[in-house]
């Protein structure tokens, strides 16, 4: 809704029971995220929210006196009481929600606990699944799974982590990406780098085998030692005999590039120093042709000055984060 009076009358009609099903779930999912301030997507400012919820307030009273006479808890106190707990589990790198799940053979709808865990720039982080998995989290990454596996073994990622899975033949686990990307396994260990701001999409496979699919179409499986790339055309690379260690190496704090160039010293000045890069004239494909390594000791400035002695460019910096490259 994009304005007050849309937002009133919404509220009038949920309250009224007149919403369509559609306005209804939007309605009640607000309800359920309220202490998530990323979910904005009912009210255009913060003042409509809380003549929201005093809206909401005085019905919940108003029909409260005119039934039972008992005085509720009122909402506003409920979401700030949620909106702390986000905080505090957001600044631990830790979410819990809760998301809804229809069983296919009974109809029935099961309510299903997740967790969510965060990396922030520069942060490296080890998280155990329930089924004795586990995954290494990169910087500025973050993965989403069932709190049990009850019901199915899926796991959501952004970013870049490392997966190292226990073996279930019964019940293959699976990874979902960026694009309709899935990955999945029996029991293996691999790695994918899914950056929202990157350029390709990344797979790489260090022990066992993995099955690659997009849209729910199978395309490859791959062996130790392989990886596959997807660009942004969603155009399919694979290569084979690789170096398994390059694929892990930032879990020890280094970084391995065969061609080091510009979009990946503009994605490692981003994750691991929170350094934001541009380049004038733009030209993405400004590359070394060269391998190279650095590690989490090196400075921001040293890994620019680097890459600017390979590709005859220069530099200099704006500002603490932020640094132009010519």
């Amino acid at each position: 809704m994009s304005t007050e009076k849309g937002l009133s009358e919404l509220l009038e009609r949920y309250l009224a029971g007149h919403c369509t099903a559609a306005e209804k779930a939007a309605v009640e999912e607000w309800f359920e995220q309220a202490g998530d301030p990323r979910k904005t997507s009912l009210y255009p400012d913060e003042a409509a929210k809380e003549r929201m919820l005093d809206h909401i307030h005085r019905r919940q009273n108003e029909a409260a006196a005119g039934k039972h006479r008992t005085k509720l808890i009122p909402l506003r106190r409920v979401l700030k009481i949620a909106a702390v707990c986000a905080g505090l589990l957001l600044a631990t790198g830790w979410l819990i929600g809760i998301s809804h799940r229809r069983d296919q053979k009974t109809g029935t709808i099961a309510t299903v606990s997740y967790k969510e865990v965060r990396t922030a720039t520069g942060e490296t982080k080890k998280v155990s699944l329930p089924d004795g998995s586990e995954i290494t989290l990169n910087a500025n990454s973050a993965i989403r799974y069932p709190a049990s596996f009850a019901h199915n073994r899926q796991i959501h990622l952004t970013g870049e982590a490392f997966f190292s899975i226990a073996k279930d033949p019964a019940h293959p686990l699976t990874v979902y990406a960026d694009k309709g990307i899935a990955d999945t396994v029996l029991g293996t260990s691999f790695n994918i780098s899914t950056y929202a701001a990157a350029a390709e999409i990344n797979i790489s496979i260090v022990t066992g085998r993995v099955r690659i699919s997009k849209a729910g179409k199978a395309l490859d499986t791959l062996t130790r030692g392989q990886a596959v790339s997807f660009n942004g055309a969603d155009e399919m690379t694979k290569s084979t005999g690789l170096n398994t260690d390059a694929f892990i190496s930032w879990m020890k704090g280094e970084w391995t590039y065969d061609n080091f160039r510009l979009p990946d010293l503009a994605m490692l000045l981003r994750n691991q120093y929170g350094i934001s890069l541009t380049a004038s004239p733009v030209n993405k494909k400004l590359q070394t042709h060269v391998s190279v390594n650095f590690t989490r000791h090196q400075t921001a400035a040293e890994i620019i000055e680097v890459f600017a002695s390979l590709t005859g460019c220069r530099f200099r910096f704006a500002n603490e984060k932020e640094v132009l490259i010519y």
